[in-house]
């Protein structure tokens, strides 16, 4: 016997029952002409009709017609419920995206798949600008809120190449091999970085072979402010009774850490939480203001080291000081109570986190040239992992670890306001790192056990600077308790909202049924008696009434990967987008990248290195306007530039590469003893002009006419008897010891032909380099002269006759070249 006081399921009256379509018939078949099946099947019914009734021939064809431009036509099948995908780009106007005014429209954009509508499964795409109005996940255990974020940053982050910062408290290895398979998939593996703060319950071991996590230290960076931003999160906000300890625990920070970011600039210190932590000592704090000498404290050093700080850092400890009270003709344990006192309240704030990050995570945290840095990875599209761990972790501890995590991207985002508010528009805003087309996501899942006050304003500014905010929770009452005005505001500024299976009746529900809002229907009245086999039918009779667009059955009852879907004031019941990864499928596995430390440049180095950047540039740009080697083919990019200039091989290198000058040529010019022929062979070699000079890609009447005549010369040169100066003896030594080539040993007057294009080719080097760089000249006129010797490898061994201009057409022909 069923004692149930509850109606039965036979009993319960469905909507479809309890609402009223009050659309005329004529409307429901011109609504049901709009979809392609029914079309089709009309279309083919009535073509069957055409043949076996020839009669009805003309309305068979009108009806088709009818029907499929009603089809084609329609307004209803070119838009789909949020975005048209950027595939019909140049097709369709997309209605759903007005421009400002609603009179016109933007073209096909779509870039982010989000999913399929339950009904009728149309696709759901959304800009990359659409995604930067930020993002809100609700949903509870196994709803699949955490496969959907995955999925989303698939769609955004890998297939449209930008960069991700993935915050994950459950730290389970799953999504790890998740992100890995991801990057390897995309060829993006290289850009992968992880913060694993899960041990397992093991010691960690120094300089181990097996990689546990990527090293991160937030402090290595940054100046003084961005630095007390970030440990501010590792104290409370408000104290209570005890507000005033809290404001000198505040103070002496601000004071200390100027200091410390100084040292560190200049390579004194380490700036890790460790330091930081000892630093937390009255006499240490004292010491860096008060002693001239030994002033500084230096982990595992024998004694303090000397080092005099700046005025503008000293100032902020001055005035600490001095408020504090504290006795400079005493030491530190010499003050009166009230000093060490107030310091120890002050330092009992921050002393036991710090001790911790150093204790627990000195892994990650104790290093100079950490792997991780934020700027880079929201600027250069990283993809950025943190695991926390919270079942190894008390609740405290988490969230200091989420908040140093947060407060750094927070930090790292807002350079991307710029610095330079005066100067060109290219400074003040084409230099600034944002792409609102691939926006980079800051994800945060399970945002309620690491809330950090403040980070919600990521949400209101984000937009700006390029980066999408997406938060996740189980509920909305998890988001409040942890900061009610930090829940509001993530509410009020997320305008994409997926509300997935929840079993939250109270804050979730009450907060999404008024953002759905309602809708009126009209409700039928009543039910009244129909004949005998139909006992109940409808009235026609109906009243109009205000219901809610969803209801809370709708809700609890999804399945995983369903959600409602929330924006710009419409509801779209969906199937959310899937990757389908598989890491069974794939079993990959997985390493660690690992990055090569190396501190950034100094001051000077970097002013070392921007001139030979500038020298590069100005280089580039006179042989870019034609004012050095005007008749040189323009550089082309895509092609080194050594190739382009294959055809002059002969004065390659008079034109600078950098390259090293203590490189010897691949091929050596034929000792005179191994050049043995007959008289016939002589006299063959002389007709046949034997010059390795390529002049065919020349295209230059002048310079092939010089060219004739400086190869008969040559073959009409006798012995030389000349004395060689050092640039000669040593050039041809370096050539080969037993050849004696003719470049240096025939001679006009008392110097060489070598030392006569030395001395002009110098001359033009001088313009392009300076007189300041007499080695470098040197260098370049070096390889010419070695390049000269390669491509004329004529030896003067038998005797050739010399000519009083053969320096004169060499000269020539090089100015016809260049000139």
């Amino acid at each position: 016997m069923n004692h149930s006081q509850s109606p039965s399921h036979n009993q319960i009256i469905s909507n479809q029952k309890k609402y009223t379509d009050t659309r005329t018939e004529l409307q429901k078949l011109w609504a049901f002409l709009t979809g392609y099946e029914a079309v089709i099947a009309l279309n083919l019914a009535f073509t069957v009709l055409a043949f076996m009734k020839p009669h009805l021939f003309l309305l068979s064809i009108f009806v088709i017609l009818v029907g499929t431009l009603r089809c084609t036509l329609t307004r209803t099948n070119k838009i789909l419920p949020v975005k048209l995908p950027v595939e019909l780009k140049g097709k369709f106007k997309d209605r759903h995206a007005p421009l400002p005014g609603r009179k016109k429209y933007k073209t096909a954009l779509g870039t982010v798949m989000l999913g399929n509508m339950r009904v009728d499964s149309k696709e759901l795409w959304q800009e990359g600008g659409d995604l930067l109005t930020h993002g809100l996940i609700i949903g509870t255990t196994g709803a699949g809120k955490t496969e959907t974020l995955l999925s989303i940053v698939g769609a955004t982050s890998f297939c449209m190449g930008g960069g991700v910062f993935y915050l994950d408290p459950k730290a389970g290895n799953k999504l790890l091999i998740q992100f890995a398979i991801l990057c390897k998939l995309f060829g993006r593996i290289d850009d992968l970085r992880i913060l694993n703060y899960k041990k397992g319950g093991l010691t960690i071991k120094e300089f181990h072979w097996q990689k546990g996590t990527n090293t991160f230290n937030p402090f290595a960076l940054g100046n003084a402010s961005e630095n007390f931003q970030i440990l501010g999160m590792l104290i409370p906000s408000e104290a209570g009774q005890n507000e005033s300890f809290l404001a000198s625990a505040r103070e002496v920070m601000k004071a200390l850490l100027p200091a410390l970011c100084e040292l560190r600039d200049e390579n004194i210190i380490r700036l890790s939480p460790g330091l930081i932590a000892d630093y937390l000592n009255l006499q240490r704090v004292a010491d860096l203001y008060l002693k001239k000498e030994q002033n500084v404290y230096v982990p595992d050093a024998e004694e303090n080291v000397t080092f005099e700080l700046s005025s503008k850092v000293l100032r902020p400890l001055q005035m600490y000081l001095e408020n504090l009270q504290y006795d400079p003709s005493k030491n530190a344990t010499q003050q009166n109570e009230g000093v060490t006192r107030s310091f120890g309240y002050a330092k009992s704030y921050y002393g036991e986190p710090l001790a911790n990050l150093a204790a627990n995570f000195g892994h990650i945290y104790d290093f100079d040239t950490p792997e991780i840095s934020l700027e880079d990875v929201i600027f250069n599209n990283r993809i950025f992992l943190s695991l926390l761990p919270a079942m190894e972790n008390p609740p405290a501890e988490q969230r200091n670890l989420g908040k140093i995590s947060l407060s750094a991207v927070k930090q790292a985002m807002s350079l991307g306001l710029g610095g330079i508010t005066e100067g060109s528009f290219e400074d003040i805003i084409e230099n600034l790192p944002v792409d609102m087309r691939v926006p980079f996501l800051i994800v945060a899942d399970e945002y309620a056990e690491v809330a950090v006050p403040g980070f919600a304003v990521a949400a209101t500014q984000g937009r700006s600077l390029g980066c999408c905010t997406l938060f996740g929770s189980q509920d909305l009452a998890g988001l409040i308790r942890a900061d009610k005005d930090e829940a509001e505001m993530i509410f009020g500024n997320t305008l994409n909202k997926w509300l997935m299976r929840t079993q939250d009746p109270d804050t979730t529900w009450k907060k999404f049924k008024e953002l759905a809002s309602t809708v009126s229907v009209a409700e039928a009245g009543s039910f009244g008696e129909a004949d005998h086999f139909n006992r109940f039918k409808k009235e026609t009779s109906a009243t109009i009434k205000e219901v809610d667009k969803i209801h809370f059955d709708d809700i609890v009852s999804q399945m995983e990967g369903e959600a409602h879907f929330f924006e710009r004031g419409n509801v779209h019941p969906i199937n959310t987008f899937y990757h389908g990864i598989d890491e069974k499928k794939y079993r990959t596995p997985h390493r660690y990248n690992r990055l090569i430390s190396i501190l950034p440049p100094t001051d000077e180095q970097a002013s070392v290195i921007q001139g030979y950047v500038d020298g590069a540039e100005q280089l580039l740009k006179k042989h870019s306007d034609g004012s050095i080697y005007p008749n040189l083919d323009p550089l082309i990019s895509e092609n080194p530039w050594h190739v382009q200039i294959k055809p002059f091989d002969l004065f390659a290198n008079a034109i600078s590469t950098y390259d090293d000058h203590d490189t010897l040529p691949n091929e050596l010019p034929v000792p005179a003893k191994e050049v043995e022929k007959s008289t016939s062979e002589k006299s063959d070699g002389l007709k046949k002009q034997p010059s390795n000079i390529n002049v065919s890609s020349f295209n230059n009447t002048k310079f092939d006419e010089e060219i004739d005549t400086i190869n008969k010369d040559i073959a009409s040169k006798s012995a030389a008897v000349s004395v060689q100066k050092e640039l000669s003896t040593d050039v041809a030594k370096k050539i080969n010891e037993d050849a004696s080539h003719w470049l240096f040993s025939d001679s006009t007057g008392d110097i060489t032909i070598a030392d006569k294009l030395a001395e002009k080719l110098k001359a033009i080097n001088e313009t392009v380099y300076g007189a300041d760089n007499p080695k470098l000249n040197s260098a370049e006129v070096d390889d010419i002269i070695h390049s000269t010797v390669k491509e004329t490898p004529y030896t003067s061994s038998p005797p050739v006759k010399s000519s009083e201009n053969d320096d004169k057409h060499m000269w020539d022909n090089i100015e016809s070249l260049f000139n």
